[in-house]
């Protein structure tokens, strides 16, 4: 009995030992898989482009549905799908990329709202004009509202709020910035 007690603790103790080695050769085979899919993209080999960012994809999902990397293979298959008109295939794995944020990082993560804007640029090029549009906001003029703070950690805020804010987009009494 003793004998048999003593396996099952070293069993698990070697277990326990070589999950930091399963868990970083994960993290190595999805980084490869999601430089060799990036490179392919930009190259314009979208076959291999697929076939990488998918494989990245199965190695983000054993780190969890919540996990970021998870959320970027997702986003990156869908640009793919996207580029090459497929935008029934790209369209749930938009999604889905949003989904993964909003649980990793809560709604009003700047990760979110790329997601949003990478399905709302879908809706767009599908010409799905009302699904395109952001949801409306608790301003009482109507006015587009950032769920976020706009800025970074460093505390500059990002270089796309300030050319929004630099436009000549009309603001909430008509005049222009």
């Amino acid at each position: 009995m003793t004998i048999r007690r003593t396996s099952r603790v070293l069993a698990v103790l070697v277990c326990l030992a070589l999950w930091p080695v399963h868990t970083s050769a994960q993290q190595g085979a999805w980084e490869r898989h999601m430089r060799a899919g990036e490179a392919a993209y930009q190259q314009g080999d979208y076959a291999e482009a697929v076939n990488q960012t998918k494989a990245s994809l199965k190695a983000a999902e054993a780190f969890g549905s919540d996990d970021p990397r998870l959320a970027t293979s997702l986003n990156n298959l869908a640009v793919i799908c996207e580029a090459q008109g497929w935008y029934g295939e790209a369209e749930p794995l938009f999604q889905r990329s949003l989904v993964t944020r909003e649980m990793a990082f809560g709604p009003e993560h700047l990760d979110v709202a790329a997601s949003l804007n990478n399905l709302a640029s879908l809706y767009r090029a599908q010409g799905k004009y009302a699904e395109a549009k952001p949801p409306p906001t608790s301003a009482p003029c109507g006015s587009w509202k950032r769920p976020w703070t706009g800025t970074s950690e460093c505390g500059h805020e990002p270089r796309e709020l300030r050319n929004l804010a630099a436009s000549d987009r009309p603001r909430c009494g008509g005049e222009t910035a």
